[in-house]
């Protein structure tokens, strides 16, 4: 169940925007058009409007990206094509795609930042709805195409997981592929909880 989608630096958005399925707290009317989860409330049902050329279809496609990145494993040949184009620095901003969504009773917060044609960063959280988030993993590519991975504090005590880690930094992980699919299809030992965020992207999204 998707709560929240955040856009920066694609397509018509320069700045960042936010598309959310929170009601608004001091609405209480029409409480059956909402779903309590973990005394955490969402819409049923949200519609987006606008004049043509505001962005509405822009929204949908900017999801429709995150979600190809994900399930195919690298970015688009034309990403630093698809940059929001009328600032002269949106060049040397990176694209900014997150999502916050509900899958199994578990809170999920996804996030990448593309700079050029490398993920800058990836980051799986449980998402603290409000409060304090629970970091899965945080990958880092630099410049140089060097690439760091650090998973949750419990994790990075396990001496298997770290060995686990080293084998996907030597062999698997590339600075232009996510690798959500990739731990979520081969780290379900360690991190469970990255194949329910990847089933979300994979059977639960519908675009």
């Amino acid at each position: 169940m998707l709560i929240r989608f955040v856009i920066e630096n694609i397509f018509s958005f320069g700045e960042r925007k936010e598309f959310n399925m929170i009601p608004r707290p001091r609405l209480n009317t029409l409480n059956h058009h909402k779903y309590n989860l973990s005394h955490f409330d969402l819409l049923k049902m949200a519609s987006i409007y606008g004049a043509n050329a505001a962005g509405k279809s822009n929204l949908i496609k900017a999801m429709g990206l995150l979600q190809a990145i994900i399930l195919e494993e690298k970015l688009p040949i034309n990403i630093k094509e698809l940059q929001f184009k009328f600032q002269d620095h949106s060049l040397n901003r990176p694209i900014l795609l997150a999502v916050e969504f509900m899958h199994e009773n578990i809170p999920f917060l996804y996030a990448i930042e593309v700079i050029n044609e490398r993920i800058g960063t990836e980051e799986l959280y449980i998402s603290g709805l409000g409060k304090t988030d629970i970091l899965l993993y945080e990958r880092k590519t630099n410049s140089e195409n060097e690439t760091t991975l650090k998973f949750g504090s419990k994790l990075e005590k396990n001496p298997e997981a770290r060995t686990f880690r080293e084998i996907l930094l030597k062999s698997f992980i590339k600075p232009n592929k996510p690798i959500l699919k990739l731990i979520g299809e081969s780290g379900e030992l360690y991190l469970p909880q990255a194949k329910k965020a990847l089933e979300w992207f994979d059977d639960i999204l519908h675009i």
